[in-house]
């Protein structure tokens, strides 16, 4: 799996699930993965990274 590709998964998620609760997110990331910030998309696609390293290639995890 690519990270990029589970980094706006995640994104998505998050935002469907914020708009169900009603929660307030911050305006400028109420955006496609593509458009947010690119500080945003990089810190999302490095915990994509980290989320495979331990969960999809660690046996031991």
């Amino acid at each position: 799996m690519k990270p990029e590709k589970l980094a706006k998964w995640m994104h998505d998620e998050y935002e469907k699930i914020s708009k169900k609760e009603k929660w307030n997110t911050q305006k400028n990331c109420k955006v496609e993965f593509e458009d947010l910030p690119e500080e945003n998309k990089a810190v999302m696609i490095e915990l994509a990274k980290r989320i495979i390293i331990k969960f999809l290639n660690n046996t031991n995890a």
